[in-house]
């Protein structure tokens, strides 16, 4: 993870991506439900076909669980379902983008183990924002 990566995570409000992170991942409900919706939303609006929507979602689950082999104090299936997704929103056919967000993804966790003990933000509302098929950031 380079520098520019960690400078760009600065930039975007690290303290709530994370807590959105935290609070999207304890629900496990809802991650899977925000899974689920994404996965009916990518389908219609990019791959158009479930075979190219299979093999974004298999190179997605392989690169999810890799984040989390490598950070196992987060396992759990809610936090499993909620990079999985991400993942799968992020490719969006464009490699550089996706590679880029994978990254991001990643720096999310680690900021999440580093600042555990220091998270009290309510972000019921940034969490609709966060997974808003408007914002180019993480769409496009």
């Amino acid at each position: 993870m380079s520098e520019g990566g960690e400078n760009n995570l600065n930039e975007i409000s690290k303290q709530n991506i994370i807590a959105e992170f935290v609070n999207v991942a304890s629900d496990e409900a809802y991650a899977v439900k925000v899974n689920n919706a994404w996965k009916k939303k990518f389908i219609k609006d990019n791959m158009k076909s479930m075979k190219e929507y299979s093999k974004v979602d298999n190179r997605s689950y392989n690169i999810s669980q890799k984040y989390l082999e490598e950070f196992p104090e987060i396992i759990n299936a809610s936090t499993f379902e909620y990079i999985h997704a991400k993942c799968i929103i992020s490719h969006m056919k464009d490699e550089y983008i996706f590679a880029e967000l994978m990254i991001f993804n990643g720096l999310i966790i680690k900021s999440i183990l580093d600042l555990s003990n220091d998270l009290s933000i309510n972000t019921v509302e940034s969490i609709k924002l966060f997974f808003d098929p408007q914002d180019k950031f993480f769409v496009g």
